[in-house]
């Protein structure tokens, strides 16, 4: 929606606004750049509903750099692909995105919270541990 809607809409609008024969590519990146934030501000209620709050001013800043940050990225490089292979492409940026955040990342924050420095691995508990390398996997 961002790629075809907002970035299309700007990159008229600027290319128009400027009138120049080398201000195309200029118009589609200043469009890029302001679907790429579009994009990371459509992600704010959400991360409002996430943390429960009811104003912006409520979320942690970190939170918010992140956010920004990373829809921003993503979204960029969504937005190039746009420009070049068109929506099919960007759709794939999209969609690999959200399979490595939202699939793999949560996987390995999964198996790295049960691996343990040597040294701080529970010893009361009881728990089971083979040694890996310089750490210790706790079963």
């Amino acid at each position: 929606m961002f790629r075809s809607f907002v970035m299309g809409l700007w990159a008229f609008l600027l290319n128009a606004l400027l009138k120049r024969s080398q201000a195309t590519r200029l118009a589609l990146w200043l469009a890029n750049v302001i679907a790429a934030l579009a994009f990371s501000v459509s992600h704010l209620p959400a991360m409002m509903l996430l943390f429960g709050q009811m104003t912006l001013a409520q979320i942690p800043v970190t939170t918010l750099v992140e956010l920004f940050l990373l829809n921003s990225i993503i979204s960029l490089l969504a937005g190039e692909r746009f420009m070049h292979d068109r929506l099919v492409a960007a759709i794939g940026i999209h969609f690999w995105a959200d399979i490595i955040w939202h699939v793999i990342w949560p996987l390995v924050v999964e198996t790295s919270s049960q691996i343990i420095p040597i040294g701080f691995s529970p010893t009361a508990s009881g728990n089971h541990q083979h040694l890996v390398g310089s750490w210790t996997i706790s079963r």
